[in-house]
């Protein structure tokens, strides 16, 4: 069986997903941060692209099959947890992060040049 979404079903369907990333949920969560960190802009390219990998995920079935076939949701899960613990080990094989130079990174893009003299590291 095949469906092809006219004009109208895929503007109701993007408006209603404009509205489900504004209500309360793991999405917002994920873009609040970013908000506070970067600014409106920042939140809002974030938003931006998690409604735009939403959107393809609808459009091409993915969410569709995954539905449709539990065990998928299962294999998507173990593979997103062996890529955590990859990026995990990458992060310690790494070296140490000194938090004094990511703090004073950070600070420095956010506003600037600044002096560090009166800033601590916690």
């Amino acid at each position: 069986m095949t469906y092809a979404a006219d004009l109208t079903t895929f503007l109701l369907f993007s408006g209603a997903l404009v509205m489900l990333l504004q209500s309360p949920g793991p999405d917002m969560a994920f873009v609040m941060p970013h908000d506070v960190a970067l600014g409106p802009l920042g939140g809002l390219a974030t938003d931006a692209g998690i409604g735009f990998a939403e959107l393809v995920l609808t459009l091409t079935g993915l969410t569709a099959f995954v539905a449709a076939w539990p065990l998928s949701f299962d294999l998507l899960h173990c593979a997103g947890i062996a890529y955590l613990l990859y990026l995990a080990n990458q992060a310690v094989h790494a070296g140490r992060i000194n938090r004094a130079s990511i703090g004073a990174k950070v600070l420095e893009n956010r506003y600037g040049k600044i002096s560090l003299k009166r800033w601590r590291a916690v």
